[in-house]
């Protein structure tokens, strides 16, 4: 057994960037959409036109990324922070670019209610509009072969670690600018 002072000597004698290494890379990100009416014309059901005449809300399939925002870190150490508004293809891209530059890291995604909505907005539209690498790294995401994450993150488990939403961690459906207006956080 090792003694709590031997260990505290391991844990030194390891350099700042090799512990950084095995530290987790927190990716925030939230996305912003509008209704994808020429779909919804196609392919929505007479309930899912009632609902966007009512203005409630779709299924994840009809709704078109129209913006991306994302921060990332490790521990105390921001690593970059960018927005992306604009056409769907563009906003996609842009999207599963910044995720194909931590993905190997294994990250955490910190979102909210982005099991539910997010992830397959992005998912759904990066299969459609994916190029090779973009493709790539949705395999990546989607592959379930570890089930129990002792190598690599199953980021599709439900209850994965490696994904934090919000939503769940507050066990309530609010919206954001609810729980913010709580909390005294200022809101858009």
């Amino acid at each position: 057994m090792i003694g709590a002072g031997t260990e505290r000597q391991v844990i030194a004698s390891i350099k700042p960037e090799e512990r950084e290494g095995t530290m987790s890379v927190y990716f925030v990100f939230d996305i912003e959409t509008i209704k994808d009416n020429s779909l919804l014309s196609v392919a929505g059901s007479d309930r899912d036109k009632e609902k966007a005449e009512n203005g409630e809300f779709l299924n994840p399939v009809f709704h078109k990324p129209i913006c991306f925002s994302f921060m990332a870190f490790r521990k105390e150490k921001f690593l970059a922070s960018k927005t992306y508004v604009g056409e769907e293809a563009k906003v996609v891209k842009a999207f599963w670019e910044a995720v194909n530059k931590v993905i190997k890291k294994n990250p955490v995604f910190v979102t909210f209610n982005g099991k539910n909505f997010d992830f397959p907005v992005m998912l759904l539209r990066g299969i459609r509009l994916a190029e090779a690498d973009t493709k790539e790294t949705i395999k990546y995401y989607l592959n379930d072969s570890d089930k129990w994450e002792n190598n690599r993150p199953n980021y599709t488990n439900k209850f994965t670690k490696y994904h934090i939403d919000l939503m769940e961690v507050f066990g309530v459906k609010a919206s954001l600018h609810a729980l913010c207006s709580l909390y005294g956080i200022p809101v858009k």
